[in-house]
């Protein structure tokens, strides 16, 4: 079996690396994340095949996993990193909702999804709308794009428009309300309006996104 150790230093990212031999399938590998003086470090790892999930570690933690390289030698495990911020740990664990109201738009499609979840295909009219509830995860990447398209009828789509509903900029943007952030959307025949609340339009309503 071969090890690789990598220590993650906050002056000093990869401070050392044992670099593996002889690589060939039949052998074992394994590899280890050690976290050396870092008090927030978020870490996610994944192959093509395999995907480790997130690990959240403190100063002397560190986390393994053992593999084989495939048959083709071409197994590659990437891994991201994050050095959060004391008040950004406090926000990958609170609850968020994210709202879609239709404004203006008679016959308005929306379909929502992340890299885990697939909120379904939303058929809305005014003024009707749809939410859903979610934990950012714990190294900051959870993302949930939508395609937005305004229809004729059933069959002709007039204007169509796909942006980012939620990331870690506009999680920053969202409202809290009992324990809650919440982000809204608000569609309407000149573009996608974002808001930390449910005020009157226009009250704190931006315009973000014009329809393409």
């Amino acid at each position: 079996m071969f090890n690789l150790m990598i220590l993650i230093w906050g002056n000093d990212a990869f401070s050392k690396v044992e670099k593996l031999k002889r690589i060939n399938f039949w052998n074992v590998y394994e590899v280890y994340i050690k976290d050396g003086d870092v008090d927030n470090l978020m870490a996610h790892c994944k192959s093509g095949d395999d995907d480790l999930g997130d690990k959240e570690l403190t100063p002397n933690q560190y986390f393994h996993w053992r593999f084989r390289q495939n048959v083709f030698l071409t197994t590659i495990f990437f891994c991201t990193f994050r050095w959060m911020a004391p008040d950004d740990r406090t926000k990958l664990k609170n609850l968020y909702t994210v709202f879609v109201m239709d404004g203006e738009i008679d016959n308005l499609k929306a379909h929502c999804r992340s890299g885990d979840d697939d909120i379904g295909e939303k058929s809305l009219t005014v003024p009707q709308y749809f939410h859903w509830t979610f934990r950012m995860n714990i190294i900051g990447s959870t993302r949930f794009i939508c395609n937005f398209r305004w229809m004729a009828d059933e069959n002709t789509v007039l204007k169509d428009k796909t942006f980012d509903v939620f990331n870690i900029r506009i999680m920053y943007r969202c409202g809290e309300r009992f324990d809650v952030n919440n982000c809204y959307w608000l569609v309407r025949k000149d573009g996608f309006y974002f808001a930390k609340d449910d005020k009157p339009f226009p009250d704190g309503w931006q315009l973000l996104f014009n329809w393409d």
